[in-house]
């Protein structure tokens, strides 16, 4: 959207990995099949909800033992195989590093419109120009579904998804002629994929 130039992206992107991958492991991150309110009324110190993929598709992330204590509430639940907890108080030691490399790229107003994961809504062109709020970016949970609701209202119907696999694809809900994406996939072969998700 040229909020930054490539140059400025592959920055913060490849500081975004480092920083969190210098973090000691020993967080989790666990799917459940439940409501945000659900999950909400069962979280316990060290664990957050890290994502809301689906009205009934949430992620919880944080200590190993909280997030395991928390899962056992829930019947249909698949931990998901992370190096680190994910957009929980995990993250907290990276954020005043990160935050610094981010002051130090350049940023311009988005040439179209961005729907923020942060809120599931149109993002502000004035917050995506500062670093705090990709710090905020790294640390608060994901609102998928509420961006896909966003943009479902402003008329999109198509949604690819860009990535190593269809990790979102497969949670989203479709509904009413609306058509989700991957552009790749683990198992097959990419340039074939790649043709057929575009053509």
């Amino acid at each position: 959207a040229g909020v930054w130039s490539l140059a400025d992206a592959a920055v913060l992107v490849a500081a975004r990995g480092r920083l969190m991958q210098a973090l000691p492991t020993g967080g989790a991150m666990t799917a459940i099949r439940a409501t945000e309110t659900q999950v909400q009324a069962h979280l316990v110190d060290g664990v957050e909800v890290a994502a809301v993929n689906s009205p009934d598709g949430v992620v919880i992330s944080g200590d190993a033992d909280a997030v395991a204590k928390v899962a056992a509430h829930f019947e249909t639940v698949r931990p998901l195989p992370v190096s680190h907890a994910f957009h929980s108080v995990l993250m907290d030691p990276m954020l005043a590093e990160f935050e610094h490399i981010a002051a130090g790229v350049t940023y311009r107003p988005p040439a179209v419109p961005i729907v923020s994961n942060l809120t599931g809504d149109l993002a502000d062109p004035d917050h995506l120009c500062t670093p705090a709020y990709w710090v905020r970016h790294v640390r608060q949970a994901v609102r998928f579904h509420d961006g896909v609701q966003t943009l479902r209202g402003h008329g999109v119907t198509t949604f690819l998804e860009i990535g190593p696999d269809a990790a979102l694809t497969a949670t989203a809900d479709p509904g009413d002629e609306a058509e989700f994406i991957a552009v790749q996939r683990r198992d097959r072969d990419q340039p074939r994929q790649l043709l057929s998700a575009v053509g």
